[in-house]
């Protein structure tokens, strides 16, 4: 076992709480993302109706002058309560690029829908990066991650105001940064009854230690190249990862980091999909993350609500049979 993963195991000896979360890791986080109180004012336009399907799409406030975009495809018979799977999209992405997934939980009798992340799509108030760079210098704003967990908890409050959708019954899935926002939203909001996140586990402060961050600081070059200068340093380093990350994400390096937030999910059902060769998320830090998140599953009695799907020779992307994986989970543990 290497000294990473033994690492992870001595750390989840120091979870507690049941859910596997030390005892404020949760009141913590929600801190730094709890939505400021506002009306959602809910608008919902019908943009077409199958033979089968409906599809929506629905705005509404998440915080005083911030509203959300989100669309929704459910099945046509509305005259019962469905379970409810949320799907989140990676780096640069949009609601739309995901909607084969939302064609697929429909089908299997979900109501599905996805949403833009903050700075994405029709929340794109201007380049992401600068929006980050900005937060960095000023201090003030988290646009990366955690501004759109803030809007995802914000999602759940809608969810639960449908008629057609059961508010005990939502899962939660993500793709690369909608993978991240998944464990972060499922370790701070306990109303997410099943986790999937796809490509996006990772220990933060595994890549920082062992050098690994070079693939995850390249999804943000502007960003961190932006921090590189600020330090004087010349090329993007330890030095100015461990500044970008702690400035922007704080905590995201030690309380707040995927080990102790997975842990935090527990005893709910979670499954986790990852490349064997994704360096972006690269194994031994997946497995960090596997093992804090065992140790608590076991502590809580569940042990069956954990699993893990690594696909062999893949890198930063999800095969055919880690979708019907996914989508098997959800059915098993929503319906």
């Amino acid at each position: 076992m290497s000294r990473w993963l033994l690492a992870g195991v001595a750390c989840a000896a120091g979870l507690a709480l049941g859910a596997g979360a030390a005892p404020d890791t949760r009141a913590e986080f929600l801190k730094l993302v709890r939505p400021q109180k506002a009306e959602l004012a809910a608008e919902v336009q019908t943009l077409e109706t199958g033979v089968e399907f409906v599809k929506e799409k629905v705005t509404f406030t998440s915080e005083p002058g911030q509203r959300v975009a989100m669309l929704v495809l459910r099945p046509k018979d509305s005259s019962v309560r469905r379970p409810v799977v949320l799907v989140l999209h990676g780096t640069r992405g949009r609601k739309e690029g995901v909607e084969p997934w939302l064609k697929a939980l429909a089908g299997r009798g979900f109501v599905a829908c996805a949403t833009d992340a903050r700075w994405h799509g029709e929340l794109a108030k201007g380049d992401y990066e600068d929006a980050i760079i900005q937060a960095y210098r000023t201090g003030k704003g988290h646009p990366w991650l955690y501004e759109t967990v803030t809007d995802t908890i914000r999602t759940l409050d809608y969810l639960q105001t449908r008629p057609d959708v059961d508010g005990q019954r939502i899962g939660l899935m993500g793709i690369s940064m909608g993978g991240m926002n998944t464990w972060l939203t499922a370790a701070a909001d306990p109303r997410v009854k099943v986790a999937v996140p796809c490509i996006g586990v990772t220990s933060f402060r595994y890549q920082l230690d062992s050098g690994q961050f070079g693939p995850r600081a390249a999804t943000l070059p502007k960003f961190h190249q932006a921090v590189a200068e600020s330090l004087g340093e010349k090329e993007v380093n330890a030095r100015v990862v461990r500044e970008a990350w702690s400035r922007v994400l704080p905590g995201i390096l030690d309380r707040f980091d995927c080990p102790q937030m997975l842990a935090a999910i527990a005893p709910r059902p979670l499954l986790i999909l990852n490349g064997e060769k994704d360096d972006r998320c690269p194994l031994e830090g997946v497995e960090r993350c596997y093992a804090v998140a065992e140790a608590a599953y076991q502590k809580a009695g569940a042990a069956d609500r954990l699993k893990k799907i690594i696909a062999p020779d893949t890198g930063h992307a999800i095969t055919a049979e880690q979708q019907t994986a996914a989508l098997d989970w959800f059915t098993r543990w929503l319906k």
